[in-house]
This record gives C-alpha cells, sequence and structure tokens, in this order.
C-alpha cells in the first residue's frame, strides 16, 4: 500500500499538487472558523437552576425550595452530581453531567423535570434555568461612568444599564446573556399607612387587587366604518405616580360609621388615601464599588458555550460606538476587564515559539542536508501539517488555545522527521554516483525519487506512528485532566498524521520539481567533519557495548533517585494579566457596612502603581449564577503591562505586598487568585479555591 501511494505521488505529480492547494484552501478556511481562546475550557457539563423566593430566610429556601427541586432531579440519565446553595431569598442548584452529554440535552432534562416540580413549590418563587455559559464565558466587563453624579446617580445609570446597554449587547452573535450588577433598580413604590387601612376598612389583598387589575389595558373588538377598521381598546396601563394614586380600591366609610369627608357611603377609596407612592429601590443583595469613588453600575457580557473568545469580544467591541451614541452625553461606558489582551497574549506565545522553531529548523536543514533546496521542501511540511492540524481540530470540535496550538510548538521537530528521512535519502541517491543495482535509474530523476522514497516509506510510517502512540496515555484522561490536556493530544497527532501524509505524497513530489540530479564527488567539508567526528566517538563504544550498556543504566538509575527532589505540580500557573482578589468579612455584616470597608479596601489597593482599575463586586448580581452573600466580594484588579512596573519585579512579589497592605483591614481577610481560574475552581468544584475542606457534623447518643 505505501509503494502504491509512492507511486501515484511521484506519477501523477499535478494532482498531488492540486490536492496540496485544496489542503491549504481548507486549512485557511478552518483557522478562520476555528473558536480561540486563551485557554482550553475545562468546565463539565452542567445545568444551574436559579430559584428567587423573596422573603425567605436560608433555611425555609433550602427546606421548602431547594430540596424539592433536589429530589425531582434525582435519577436523571448521566447524572454526575447536584449541589445547592441557599441563601436569603435564592437558591442555586448545580446540576452535573458526565462527559459527553449534549448541553442542550441536559437543559432538556432539567426543563422537563422542573415542569413538575414547580406545583411543590410555595407561591411566589420563581424558577429558572441559567445562562448556557461556562467558566471562561465572562468576556468583558465595563461600569458606566458619569461625570455628573447628581444627574445622573446609581438609579439613572442602572436603568441605562437595563433599558439601553443590555439590550444592544444580546443581539451580539455568541453572547449568551448580559448580566446587570450594581446600582438601584428603579421602583414605584406603595408605601402603606396601616391607620388609614384601619380608618377606611381597606386591607392588604384590596390594595394588591386594584394594583393589578388597574395597570392592564383591556382589548375590544373593532368596528367598521366606511372602508375602515377601527380597534377597540381600554387604556388602563400605568403611566406614572398620579396613575397610581388615582387607582381606585373601593367605596366605603371610615371607621366610625359615617361617611367618609361627609359624602355619601359610595365615596371612592383612592390609592393616595390609605398609602404613599413614591419611586424608591429594589431591594438589593449586591453592589460594585469602583477604585474607591462610591458605587457604580456594572455589566457582565457572558459569551455562549463553545463560542469563540475573541471573535465575541470584537463583536462587542464593534457595538460600543452604537451604544455611546445612544447613551446620554456625560454618560461613558467603560471597560475594565477584557479577554481580548490576554488571547492574543497566548497567541503570540504560541506563535512565535512556532516562528523561532521554523527558522531553527530550516537552519539546521541547511547544514546537515548541505542542500538549500532540500530545506526548503522539507520546511514547506511545517505549515502543511498545522494546516491539516486545523482541519481536523475544526471537525472534532477543539479551540484554539494555549494548550491545543502550544501542541503544534511541542511536536514541531517531530512534524518534519518523515520528511527529513524522506528528503535525505532521495538526495543521497541524485547525488550519488549509481551503482550496478542503480544503473537502470541513471538520467531518469523521476524513477530515482521513487526509488529513494520507496527505500524509507516504510519506516516513516512506523517511525511516526510509534512516536503517535506515545500519546495514548493522554487520550484516556477523563474529567478536568482530560479536558486540560486531550487537546494537546490531538493537536500533535493531527499534525503528526499530516506530516505522514505529506512525507508521502507531497514531499516526493516536491523533490522532482525543486532538487537536481547531479552528482557529487565527495560531501562538503563540514559533512566530512561531522562524519569523521561521529565515527572516531563510535569506535570504541562498538568495541566495548558493555561499558555503554552499564553508564546508560547508571544514568537511568540515578535520574530515578533524583525523582523524589524534584517538585511537582499538575499545571505551571498561566499568567492571565489581571489579579483575581477575593475579601471575606463576618457574615452577619449589612451591605453598607460591607461596601465602606470594601471602598477602603480599593484605596489600599489602588495606591499601587502597577494598579490601573480596581473594581468590586460584593454580593449576588442579578443573574445569580455565583450566588454570594454580602459578606463576600469579588474584586478585578487591572495591571499595567509589565515593562511598565517600577517597584516590583514579579507579580508573585506584587500579590504579597497587596495581601500584606490588606491584612491592616479590620475584620476582613483576602485571598488572591485570577479571573479566570477563580471562576473555573467554583463551577468545577463549587468552592473558589484550588483546595477545599469540608466539614461534617455527627450526633452520637448514649
Amino acid at each position: 500500500m505505501i509503494n502504491s501511494i509512492l507511486n501515484f505521488s511521484v506519477r501523477q505529480r499535478m494532482l498531488v499538487i492540486l490536492g496540496t492547494v485544496i489542503l491549504t484552501g481548507f486549512g485557511l478556511l478552518a483557522l478562520k472558523q476555528i473558536p480561540i481562546d486563551a485557554f482550553p475550557d475545562v468546565t463539565n457539563v452542567q445545568v444551574q437552576v436559579l430559584a428567587t423566593a423573596g422573603g425567605m430566610s436560608p433555611v425555609e429556601v433550602e427546606k421548602l425550595v431547594t430540596r424539592p427541586i433536589e429530589i425531582q432531579m434525582g435519577g436523571l440519565p448521566r447524572l454526575e452530581q447536584i449541589r445547592s446553595v441557599s441563601k436569603i431569598g435564592l437558591c442555586a442548584i448545580t446540576i452535573v453531567f458526565e462527559d459527553g452529554v449534549n448541553d442542550y440535552f441536559a437543559r432538556q432534562l432539567v426543563s422537563e423535570r422542573m415542569q413538575s416540580v414547580r406545583e411543590l413549590l410555595p407561591t411566589g418563587v420563581n424558577v429558572a434555568l441559567g445562562p448556557i455559559t461556562t467558566g471562561l464565558g465572562e468576556i468583558f466587563q465595563y461600569t458606566l461612568v458619569s461625570k455628573d453624579k447628581k444627574k445622573y446617580d446609581a438609579t439613572e445609570l442602572r436603568t441605562l444599564q437595563d433599558y439601553i446597554v443590555r439590550p444592544i449587547l444580546r443581539t451580539v452573535p455568541g453572547v449568551t446573556d448580559v448580566n446587570s450588577f450594581g446600582g438601584l433598580v428603579k421602583q414605584y413604590q406603595v408605601i402603606i399607612k396601616p391607620d388609614r387601612l384601619l380608618s377606611y376598612k381597606v386591607t392588604l389583598a384590596q390594595i394588591f387587587e386594584a394594583l393589578e387589575k388597574n395597570n392592564a389595558n383591556a382589548s375590544g373588538n373593532f368596528i367598521e366604518h366606511q372602508s375602515e377598521q377601527y380597534v377597540v381598546r381600554g387604556i388602563g396601563l400605568v403611566k406614572d405616580m398620579r396613575d397610581i394614586e388615582n387607582i381606585i380600591v373601593g367605596t366605603g366609610t371610615s371607621a366610625n360609621g359615617e361617611a367618609t369627608n361627609g359624602a355619601s357611603s359610595h365615596t371612592p377609596i383612592y390609592i393616595r388615601d390609605v398609602a404613599e407612592v413614591k419611586i424608591g429601590a429594589e431591594l438589593r443583595q449586591g453592589a460594585v464599588t469602583a477604585n474607591g469613588e462610591g458605587e457604580a453600575v456594572a455589566g457582565i457580557v457572558m459569551m455562549l458555550k463553545g463560542a469563540s473568545g475573541r471573535d465575541v469580544v470584537e463583536a462587542v467591541k464593534e457595538k460600543l460606538p452604537a451604544i455611546q451614541k445612544a447613551l446620554p452625553k456625560g454618560v461613558e461606558l467603560v471597560a475594565f476587564y477584557d479577554r481580548t489582551d490576554l488571547v492574543k497574549k497566548a497567541i503570540h506565545t504560541v506563535t512565535k515559539a512556532l516562528e523561532e522553531g521554523a527558522i531553527f529548523v530550516f537552519i539546521i536543514l541547511v547544514v546537515l542536508l548541505a542542500d538549500f533546496r532540500s530545506a526548503i521542501v522539507v520546511t514547506l511540511v511545517l505549515p502543511l501539517a498545522a494546516l491539516f492540524a486545523f482541519i481536523m481540530m475544526k471537525w472534532w470540535g477543539l479551540s484554539a488555545n494555549l494548550m491545543s496550538l502550544g501542541g503544534l510548538a511541542i511536536g514541531i521537530g517531530m512534524m518534519v522527521d518523515g520528511a527529513v528521512v524522506m528528503v535525505e535519502n532521495v538526495h543521497r541517491h541524485l547525488t550519488e554516483k549509481p551503482d550496478e543495482s542503480r544503473s537502470h535509474l541513471h538520467g531518469n530523476k523521476v524513477e530515482t525519487v521513487l526509488y529513494g522514497a520507496k527505500e524509507v516509506g516504510r519506516p516513516i510510517v512506523f517511525g511516526i506512528f510509534i512516536i503517535i502512540i506515545v500519546f495514548l496515555p493522554l487520550f484516556t484522561l477523563q474529567g478536568f485532566e482530560g479536558k486540560m490536556f486531550s487537546p494537546l493530544a490531538f493537536t500533535i497527532s493531527f499534525a503528526l498524521l499530516g506530516s505522514l501524509i505529506l512525507s508521502l505524497t507531497f514531499v516526493p513530489t516536491l523533490c522532482t520539481f525543486l532538487l537536481k540530479q547531479v552528482p557529487h564527488a565527495r560531501d562538503p567539508f563540514h559533512i566530512r567533519w561531522l562524519k569523521g567526528t561521529y565515527l572516531y566517538l563510535l569506535k570504541p563504544c562498538v568495541r566495548h557495548p558493555w561499558i555503554v550498556v552499564g553508564a546508560a543504566v547508571a544514568t537511568l538509575t540515578g535520574s530515578f533517585l533524583l525523582v523524589p527532589l524534584i517538585g511537582t505540580e499538575f499545571l505551571p500557573s498561566l499568567d492571565e494579566g489581571s489579579i483575581a482578589v477575593q475579601t471575606f468579612r463576618i457574615p452577619s455584616i449589612s451591605l453598607p457596612q460591607s461596601l465602606d470597608l470594601q471602598t477602603r479596601a480599593e484605596k489600599i489597593l489602588k495606591q499601587f502603581p502597577e494598579v490601573i482599575d480596581v473594581v468590586s463586586k460584593t454580593g449576588r448580581a442579578d443573574i445569580a449564577s455565583d450566588p454570594m452573600g454580602v459578606e463576600l466580594s469579588d474584586v478585578i484588579v487591572t495591571l499595567k503591562p509589565r515593562e511598565e512596573w517600577k517597584t516590583t519585579k514579579s507579580k508573585e512579589e506584587l500579590v504579597a505586598k497587596m495581601r500584606d497592605a490588606l491584612a491592616e483591614l479590620p475584620g476582613v481577610a483576602s485571598s488572591f487568585s485570577q479571573p479566570i481560574a477563580l471562576r473555573v475552581d467554583e463551577l468545577v468544584s463549587g468552592v473558589k479555591s484550588a483546595i477545599g475542606t469540608r466539614f461534617s457534623a455527627t450526633t452520637s447518643t448514649c
């Protein structure tokens, strides 16, 4: 079979060239369409159920809401784990499925179970599924900043966020939702006066019913007049506070039995008679503060699972000018977390390694093959094998990130092994004087190339397959480890498979065009010197083989003895550029006091010259996928580029100084991580750290 492939490649050269051009086209198309992000998405298959139960304590939420939902979700196909968090008026239940389950199928299963569990929940409990996103989903975060804080306060900024910014950003392809955080949600509030209720003999139920019924349009029929048709409807939607005040609750008399204000017993009772109507703010369990300057309004753009982080962020940025036009003068949208910079750094790291590797490979090939054209043939295999890998990654559903593209950088030397052997052997046959066994090939370059290719075809196939087999253990990894390392193994294997195909087809074809059939009497000087040095070192090794074997065994034994002394780590820390700080306070703290302490912490962090912005998210947002209490704050510290740092040399040193500075705050503890790492740890294990401790209590009776 291998000889048949080589025969076809050498004798049907134009078809091989055409196939290579098609490969290049599809590879470039796949490179353009493949999702690009900084890190591989290691989040497991999970569905979040978020239930709001206003006014309930955590114990009531756990008993009446969380527990029934958990029981109903038990027994789902391929279910792996159910975990939950119950807070004041909220529960967040995370349902984890086995790897390989389709995300939309999992959501469908949970949604079907939720239809039956709603009947078991108390009245007023709202249940919804969390957005289809992952730990890498929070790709773009911003704040709305007002120059005139009196005109555009926290309430007005939150209104602009909810009714202008959020709807526009939700139309961006790849955005699953935009989470509003901070500010005050504007409400029309009816403040009941209990003494007036007693005086007018009105109940709360009457007020609730009147408000509900008087805030709706009534639909009617239509009237035909001549050739036109007119729709009849009753307008009843509330537009302002005066409309609410003029809603009639009922008719009646005062508590002493006399008509109110001297009127008849059918005197209407208005909302304004028994309550005060005003504009207020919704009760909240979270807020945002920034740079030690007080409260702010923030938005978090969440990416759809499986989308390309780079493309979605670029699409979001394209919408920003339109959003800025829609905002009133004096209000500006300012980004404080942008995934694009991290993606660019990760891709730049890999592409730089690939470029440098290709240059070194080319130089070494020129030196060792002693032929410029042969080096070009081999070097061309590198980009073509990479394009083949991109096609397979697209077909396999892999994304381009630091780990998967890192596989290309790691395997850059292995990718040219087959091509080097093929070209070197063909070059040898073309430059050596033909002996008696090859006399029939004299002057026929195509047949000489085919003869040399057939000699090494089988060793090349076996050699590359042996290298691919080495990565088989990585394919068996599951869970977090599999999501992290299997893309690397897949990418290397795809690139090696591509290099094998190219070595058997494209390389022999190109050799017939580029290499010259000019016999040489002797090798170049540096090749003769290298061969002489090698033979000089080889002779004593061949004469004394047991010494060589003993030295090899001793070296191997010594390396095994050094293994316990080497530090171990699952994965090196990947620098995301920004710092994520979590601050902890006593659980019973109030939101205003928590914000005051957090503002002081921001002022401390802002004093470091390496810091650009400090934005804190205290408590939980509207979409409570991260159900924190008001005693916790997630802080994103945006740093300047490393070359602009003056007082510290490394990120570790900067973190140590920040930790010491925050330790001076009374009653505040802090932990340091990175934005993506913190979010991934929480979604994978439910704990916002790499290591968590579980405490359990047992009781015994005597």
